[in-house]
């Protein structure tokens, strides 16, 4: 593995039962030795965190200007050491801080708007797209299990060691790894486990965010994916902007059966576009069902205007109503047509009393 562990790929130290630190990558590149305890078992072979005396083992060819060598693979632009080398600075140190801010903000939402007990139910929030573990160490340190799903997880060189610390803390709940792709093969290798989780949480998923919509939908799984607004390359073509692609997807996932929506998440310091499918109640099914014996033309459901108030929708709701009120209600009567009719019903009037 990444660690030196003779277990091989996957293995992630001491969380996975191995007696080897983790953190470095210096087996995959040919080093012997163990990360420096003086970083946390950070860094990649021939890195400050790494203790290899024989420098970097990397990769061929001539590096570029910036060290990275033409066959090292590239995770969002950049090659592990770069990323591993990066968020040891200043601005990489700060960018790492943002983005656990922003896992915690959407976490946060989750638990406000879905409760614990359902997300600490089953086998746990699958994180699709979960490295370098921001979204895991936040569910984690609200005790829920989680289930991280990543091809690229432990190798990109994004972590951080107060993330890495988080994720390793010996109190948390269960947590498993699979560097596999989130998409319909796996889900069938490991059914009784994507079956039996409480929820799907994808922070900017890429790839892997039309797989977890359809897996979502599918299953009729609570949901909360966030739609990588730096991913041009998704962006619907005739209209290649971010807010469409977002509206995009949740076509996609309601084609398939789905229920999402579109929430906002308030206080994220990049994107704030939710696409979310809640839980649905028991008793949900049967009033949404057109034509459900619960169901009724003009059915109606009640809801207190606290709950309305806490989702921030209490006057767009109470607007809503008044605007459905006029379309329906009749056409008034023009003044003209009006002033006509009261003469005529008081001239009746007069006639009666004459009468």
């Amino acid at each position: 593995g990444y660690c030196g562990c003779p277990q091989g790929p996957g293995c992630w130290g001491p969380q996975a039962g191995c007696v080897q630190n983790f953190g470095c990558a210096g087996q995959a590149f040919g080093c012997g030795n163990q990360p420096s305890p003086q970083y946390g078992g950070l860094g990649g072979c021939g890195d400050a965190g790494c203790g290899c005396p024989n420098g970097r083992k990397r990769g061929r060819g001539m590096p570029d200007g910036k060290g990275a060598y033409p066959d090292e693979p590239r995770y969002s632009g950049w090659t592990q050491w770069q990323w591993a080398n990066w968020v040891q600075t200043p601005h990489g140190n700060q960018w790492c801080q943002n983005k656990r801010f922003e896992a915690e903000v959407l976490v946060d939402w989750i638990v406000k708007n879905w409760g614990l007990d359902l997300l600490r139910s089953g086998s746990g929030v699958i994180d699709v797209g979960g490295d370098p573990g921001f979204v895991a160490a936040a569910l984690l340190k609200r005790g829920i299990p989680v289930i991280v799903v990543d091809p690229t997880w432990g190798t990109t060189g994004k972590g951080d060691p107060q993330t890495l610390a988080e994720l390793r803390d010996p109190s948390n709940p269960k947590i498993s790894f699979f560097c596999e792709n989130f998409d319909e093969a796996f889900c069938a290798r490991h059914r009784e486990l994507v079956e039996g989780a409480s929820a799907i949480v994808s922070l900017y998923g890429d790839e892997a965010t039309s797989p977890s919509l359809t897996v979502a939908a599918t299953l009729g799984m609570p949901s909360a994916i966030l739609p990588c607004n730096e991913c041009v390359r998704f962006f619907p073509q005739q209209n290649p902007t971010y807010d469409n692609y977002v509206e995009a997807c949740v076509v996609e996932g309601n084609a398939q059966g789905g229920r999402f929506e579109l929430a906002q998440l308030h206080g994220a310091p990049f994107s704030r576009a939710l696409v979310v499918q809640p839980p649905l109640p028991s008793w949900g099914q049967e009033v949404l069902r057109p034509g459900g014996k619960e169901a009724p033309p003009g059915a109606t459901l009640t809801v207190s205007l606290e709950v309305l108030r806490d989702m921030g929708v209490l006057h767009q709701v109470l607007w809503k109503m008044e605007v459905a009120d006029r379309a329906t209600a009749p056409p008034p009567v023009p003044q003209a047509a009006w002033d006509q009719s009261q003469q005529i019903a008081e001239q009746k009037q007069h006639q009666q009393q004459q009468q």
